[in-house]
């Protein structure tokens, strides 16, 4: 995790834990990261600009991707707009 010996020596667990979550996040990132770039070039690779476009998720999805795509949107609909005009009022 990039620290010495004496300074892991030194940390409480409290702080260990913190660095730990840190690290991991970041190191995540990166891995996402290397991932979503070598998708996007093959997707260019399979389909330059010129020709019939797909959705880059058409190639592959992600792990990470569909778990935001689970997270529920409220839809909207005219009811739901009154309601948030009344609210205003």
């Amino acid at each position: 995790m990039g620290l010495s010996r004496p300074d892991w020596l030194a940390l409480t667990p409290k702080q260990y834990t913190i660095f730990r979550e840190a690290w991991y996040r970041r190191a995540s990132a990166k891995e996402h990261e290397t991932w979503e770039v070598a998708r996007w070039q093959v997707f260019r690779t399979l389909c330059p600009p010129a020709k019939k476009q797909i959705s880059i998720t058409d190639l592959i999805e992600f792990p990470w991707e569909k778990q935001e795509a689970e997270k529920p949107t409220k839809e909207s609909s005219k009811e739901r707009f009154e309601n948030l005009k009344e609210r205003w009022k």
